[in-house]
């Protein structure tokens, strides 16, 4: 690998970022007390004849991506923040730090087939990324490692 490989992989992941960008700056107004939207209805809104099969069967199913619990480190509220008033926080990708809402737009919006092509193009230039500058060695200790720990689980 050349450093013009890095490099691509790099603009890879940035142009995927860009891609999901895109799809929440779409819908940041739509995050509002007075105008709430579904996950289906945003599903729906973003069908077209090339992607609707798509979009109605995520619809009923589940959700291809929803954050994990947030972090240990995740602040937590102080008692005089009780009675600040509550402004909606901006529509962004979801947090790992953050709660889990699967009812949010923010949540709903990883469902979008953009953001679902985009998400693997970023898993797939990372993987890539890591492969190229770790050890050839170490990647496969690190792939015996999760296939012996797999094994466990049976």
């Amino acid at each position: 690998m050349t450093i013009a490989s890095l490099r691509s992989l790099h603009a890879i992941i940035g142009d995927a970022i860009g891609d999901i960008e895109r799809i929440y700056a779409l819908h940041r107004y739509s995050n509002t007390s007075d105008n709430i939207e579904t996950p289906e209805s945003i599903l729906s809104s973003n069908s077209t004849p090339e992607n609707q099969d798509f979009s109605e069967s995520t619809a009923k199913t589940s959700r291809a991506y929803v954050s994990p619990p947030p972090s240990p480190l995740t602040p937590t509220a102080s008692p005089s923040s009780a009675f600040e008033p509550k402004t909606s926080p901006p529509l962004d990708f979801p947090s790992l730090d953050a709660p889990c809402d699967p009812a949010s737009l923010s949540e709903a919006l990883t469902s979008d087939p953009v953001v679902l092509s985009a998400i693997g193009r970023i898993v797939a230039a990372a993987g890539q990324l890591s492969a190229t500058v770790q050890l050839p060695f170490l990647t496969l200790c690190d792939a015996i490692m999760s296939v012996s720990h797999l094994s466990h689980l049976r």
